[in-house]
């Protein structure tokens, strides 16, 4: 069972100006077509029966039946951290385990690896597995997934800056989803020490504390940029191209001769074939499952 603990600040893997500058559109041109073309495009690549992956950074918690392999399959990927790993409610150390790294050009990894398999006990006990089968649960509370594209804040006023705690404050409660470790670019503040490259410490919905800088206290106000996503640029070019592919077929479907007039209304000829274009499905080879 997979629950939820924090959903992503958008599921859209890709955004309207790169579209617009992919399509060499004027900027307000379509605007509510092609903001609709993304939220589809991105559904489409996401719950392709090949891929079945969220792709957006967020907390989930999930209960698995374990069983006696070394690898033990979680249902999002890439995992980026593990918070705790509970067996019947008592916790293993973080050094039991460790992540399965994706590989370049492989699908996300989705997979925690423990030696000693996960049916067996610190202590070297066997885990009643086969004589209870269904009854041997783990929790495992993760993060997974990638900062997309409108996780980066362009030019918000909301950011404030607090030394004493060495920490940026969003009023707006949209602190995108970082893990400790990783290195936002922080830039428009008018202190300069501000600015930056910090290192995240810690992070809630409202505060992200950093260390790599020494901030000074200033108020929010100034306009703000926040650039942290993660997604492989393979991927949004795939999600690109896709929206391309919809928002032409649609002005196929709307525009030119082969729309012609039956005098109740109109009659496509030779319409363009719908479903996602194979150049799109090669593209995205990389992130289907393999298990």
């Amino acid at each position: 069972m997979l629950t939820i603990l924090e959903s992503p600040l958008t599921t859209r893997l890709t955004s309207y100006a790169a579209v617009v500058d992919a399509l060499k559109l004027n900027y307000d041109d379509d605007r509510l077509v092609i903001e609709g073309l993304i939220a589809a495009a991105s559904g489409l690549i996401r719950h392709h029966d090949r891929i079945r992956q969220s792709f957006a950074r967020t907390r989930y918690r999930e209960t698995l039946t374990a069983w006696d392999g070394r690898y033990l399959v979680l249902s999002e990927g890439p995992v980026v951290s593990v918070e705790q790993v509970l067996y019947r409610s008592a916790a293993f150390a973080s050094t039991d385990y460790t992540l399965v790294p994706t590989a370049p050009g492989r699908a996300p990894q989705r997979a925690l690896y423990r030696a000693r398999g996960w049916a067996t006990a610190e202590s070297g006990a066997v885990y009643p597995l086969l004589s209870s089968p269904g009854d041997l649960v783990w929790q495992i509370d993760y993060t997974a997934g990638y900062l997309l594209p409108e996780d980066n804040r362009d030019l918000v006023t909301t950011w404030s800056a607090i030394a004493a705690s060495q920490s940026y404050q969003d009023s707006d409660g949209r602190v995108p989803l970082l893990i400790a470790g990783e290195r936002p670019v922080l830039a428009g503040f008018t202190t300069v020490v501000n600015n930056g490259t910090p290192t995240v410490v810690s992070r809630t919905a409202s505060t992200l504390a950093v260390s790599g800088l020494i901030l000074a206290d200033e108020a929010a106000g100034e306009e703000i940029t926040v650039t942290c996503r993660t997604l492989p640029q393979d991927l949004e070019r795939q999600c690109i191209e896709l929206v391309r592919s919809m928002y032409l077929e649609r002005q196929w479907d709307l525009t030119g001769p082969h729309v012609v007039d039956t005098g109740g209304g109109t009659r496509l000829l030779n319409r363009a074939p719908a479903g996602m274009p194979t150049t799109v499905l090669e593209g995205l080879r990389p992130y289907m499952r393999t298990i």
